[in-house]
């Protein structure tokens, strides 16, 4: 976890133009294509795009005030086979990429093909046995594959004046995911903004680069981390 200042996160972003979570993305973006060159090299031909899956909450969109989970996603993405990309590219891109597909109409349309497979008369009448199986081959082969990483930003918690006095902090942590290496998660409260990465390997590879870039733009953190505290497997050899 990355604990920033809040304010001068914000200020940050609107100095490039853009939202936090627009500049969050961004930096995550330029990192994995930092590390996928490093590690590929010359061989360009096997570089893939870097998608990164940004939760939307469709409350506002919809009027609802539904207390369950009511989301769509958007991934925006950049492709390093089309040349070098400089931080500020990334921005621009992404803020257009979310401007165009952050409305009412596409995110009615996506909403309405959701709607449309749930109402399938082949899928009402399929045993439940096989539902599950055939949700497992997509999710696996078109679920995770489809992007790298994620970012979900709550944004700013607020709690009722009298709860905020047993309150210190607060943040929320994604669960890791079987294919993709890790995901990341942003909240602020009491004036402070927890970025959170949660991995399943033991290098901090990713997660380094990214704290390393916001240093780069001027932010302070304060990094956080139970690595430590986890048995590191010896190597015999």
């Amino acid at each position: 976890t990355g604990i920033m200042d809040a304010k001068a996160v914000v200020e940050k972003a609107r100095e490039y133009g853009v939202s936090v979570t627009t500049l969050l993305t961004s930096v995550m973006i330029k990192s994995v294509l930092e590390l996928q060159k490093e590690k590929l090299g010359s061989r360009k031909r096997r570089y893939k795009p870097v998608a990164v899956q940004v939760p939307v909450n469709l409350r506002p969109y919809f009027g609802s005030n539904t207390m369950r989970n009511f989301a769509l996603f958007v991934t925006p993405f950049i492709d390093p086979r089309q040349g070098e990309w400089q931080l500020e590219e990334i921005m621009h891109t992404v803020h257009h990429y979310l401007g165009v597909h952050l409305t009412d109409k596409q995110l009615v349309a996506k909403f309405s093909s959701n709607v449309k497979q749930e109402k399938s008369v082949i899928l009402k009448v399929m045993p439940l046995f096989i539902k599950n199986i055939a949700l497992r081959f997509s999710f696996m082969y078109f679920g995770e594959s489809t992007f790298t990483t994620t970012i979900s930003n709550l944004g700013v918690i607020k709690l009722p004046g009298i709860m905020q006095q047993y309150v210190e902090r607060m943040e929320f942590v994604l669960g890791p995911q079987r294919v993709n290496t890790c995901n990341w998660s942003a909240n602020s409260y009491g004036g402070k903004m927890y970025f959170t990465c949660v991995r399943n390997t033991q290098e901090p590879e990713l997660e380094q680069r990214v704290f390393r870039k916001l240093r780069e733009m001027g932010l302070h953190i304060l990094i956080e981390s139970n690595a430590d505290s986890k048995p590191r497997r010896k190597n015999k050899n």
